[in-house]
């Protein structure tokens, strides 16, 4: 089980780095961005209104002291900074995006490299004849022996004086 939620957490930091196609890379960065301020304005103290800056990266080290801070006070999180709770939900909607863009990526890469070898083995079979043109029953066995007809019967053996 922790395997698994170890390949989740890396394939979903993978797929967030690759670039994105559905949405423009500027706009993802600007919600994490905005995301990551607004974190650090909460952690200093101060309730000023989420802004972004569509310019700045995120700060892997304020990002996850955000991610400590809120896995270490769960309970009750939401209630008392919902500013917080709605700013995490952006960014687990940003990663979350990034994320399926990077597996589309990475979906239609393999589909296409699939359907070349595809290609390619067509390719290669069109000059040849097919060589699967045996039916059921051409790949039935024969019988072997002799026909039950003209089988001699099994002979018995004399039969005995009666005895007095």
């Amino acid at each position: 089980m922790m395997f698994l939620l170890r390949m989740a957490f890396w394939l979903t930091l993978v797929f967030a780095l690759l670039p994105g196609h559905g949405k423009s890379s500027s706009d993802v960065s600007a919600t994490l961005a905005a995301a990551t301020h607004a974190v650090g304005s909460i952690a200093a103290g101060s309730n000023s209104a989420v802004t972004g800056s569509t310019g700045t990266q995120v700060d892997p080290v304020a990002a996850l002291g955000a991610a400590s801070a809120a896995v270490s006070d769960a309970s009750g999180f939401c209630g008392r900074q919902p500013q917080a709770c709605t700013i995490g939900a952006q960014v687990i909607q940003a990663v979350g995006e990034r994320a399926e863009a990077g597996a589309r990526l990475l979906l239609s890469y393999v589909g296409t490299q699939i359907a070349q070898e595809k290609r390619k083995v067509a390719e290669r079979a069109q000059g040849r004849p097919s060589t699967d043109t045996l039916t059921t029953d051409d790949l039935a066995p024969v019988w072997q022996g002799q026909s039950p007809a003209t089988v001699p019967a099994v002979p018995l053996p004399p039969k005995r004086p009666a005895s007095v």
